[in-house]
């Protein structure tokens, strides 16, 4: 379960409510939303949390104890990812994008992904979004990539571009669409994904390409900007 926490948005949270019950209601079962009124509430709950949405008004040695508590929870490791979210109250429509895109991008990483259906040449297969590498067509026939496969679709390339750009797929060739999450580096005119697939980025399609997934990077990169400023502790020598 992905959980959310909400803390001192009063006059944000029917908004929040209603924009992830608008675009995630199929997928109502992967995530949970808790109310809270301070930063202490939170950290009383003995909750820990996926991702914390805080009023921008919070002073900074309110979100650091939030920081620190979540930094010395021992559920805290390099495969669970937290963040903390900044927003104004009442939240603006574009923070409310970006926080939806957010929830959006963690379900797929975790476990807790979406899946699409695709009919392939071996019947309907359902994949999880965050496993596909790349779409490619190539003698008339799409081709889907995944981490640990490959399936040959009997769907246009159109059709599916239609069904998965809004998760973070983009199109840098007429004859490619690619993963954004799985890409390692971008040289020239060249995609380089990771699992060592080249893919090239044509001319005509360079520059949306290149700001969108600008776009998607800077997206991503929410994740705990603010850093507790940590006090020393004066030492004193003992006399002898």
């Amino acid at each position: 379960m992905f959980r959310i926490a909400i803390c001192q948005l009063p006059n944000s949270i029917e908004k929040i409510k209603n924009t992830l019950n608008g675009s995630l209601s199929p997928n109502a079962h992967l995530y949970s939303l808790e109310i809270f009124q301070s930063i202490d509430d939170v950290i009383a709950s003995e909750q820990l949390y996926h991702l914390c949405l805080l009023n921008s008004s919070l002073l900074d040695i309110e979100t650091n104890k939030l920081f620190l508590h979540i930094k010395n929870k021992k559920e805290f490791n390099d495969k669970n990812i937290y963040h903390i979210f900044i927003a104004d109250d009442p939240i603006s429509d574009e923070n409310c994008t970006r926080l939806l895109d957010e929830i959006c991008h963690r379900l797929n990483l975790d476990s807790m992904y979406l899946s699409l259906g695709f009919m392939t040449e071996g019947g309907l297969k359902n994949l999880s979004l965050s496993g596909i590498v790349s779409f490619e067509v190539c003698n008339k026939k799409l081709y889907i990539t995944t981490l640990h496969s490959q399936y040959c679709s009997v769907d246009s390339l159109k059709k599916v571009f239609s069904l998965v750009e809004p998760y973070h797929f983009a199109c840098p060739h007429k004859s490619f669409i690619v993963n954004l999450r799985h890409i390692s580096s971008i040289a020239g005119y060249s995609v380089l994904m990771n699992n060592g697939k080249t893919i090239p980025i044509s001319q005509k399609k360079s520059r949306t390409f290149r700001e969108t997934f600008s776009a998607y990077l800077t997206r991503t990169a929410i994740c705990l900007t603010k850093k507790p400023r940590q006090s020393k502790k004066s030492h004193h020598s003992k006399k002898t």
